[in-house]
């Protein structure tokens, strides 16, 4: 439904200048891709004809201890790793809003505008990468 002026007019004006600090003061505005070592780089589905990539783990980086032996000349066994694999899909999300030109020409500053949309639209990227409920 698009943003028409005669849907704001009633309302949503004054209640979005109202509700703009109070919003602001709501919104995690962290982000993860803003905290090094966070994220690692794992591939690309670059040229794989699939929007699938099979990403493999194994426990190292020192998850196993040694073990303590008896005396000198005791056998040891063998110590396996512990491998496994994550599927990793490539996803689109889509967030889509229309404006009508009255709403946007009859509008001030503070009121919904291009600008504000954008705005909107880059703190919802920021949400959408930080949901883990994909």
């Amino acid at each position: 439904m698009p943003i028409l002026h005669a849907n704001m007019q009633a309302d949503l004006r004054e209640a979005s200048r109202l509700d703009q600090g109070l919003r602001v003061s709501l919104i995690d505005m962290a982000s993860i891709r803003q905290v090094p070592g966070a994220l690692d780089f794992l591939g690309t589905v670059n040229g794989a004809l699939s929007d699938t990539g099979l990403v493999r783990f194994w426990e190292g980086g020192g998850a196993d201890t040694f073990s303590l032996t008896l005396a000198e000349d005791t056998a040891q066994a063998e110590t396996g790793i512990v491998d496994s694999s994550v599927a990793v899909a490539v996803v689109r999300h889509a967030l889509v809003r229309n404006i009508g030109d009255l709403a946007d020409l009859t509008g001030s500053a503070g009121d919904i505008s291009p600008e504000s949309l954008a705005a909107d639209a880059v703190l919802g990227n920021e949400r959408t990468f930080t949901n883990s409920s994909w």
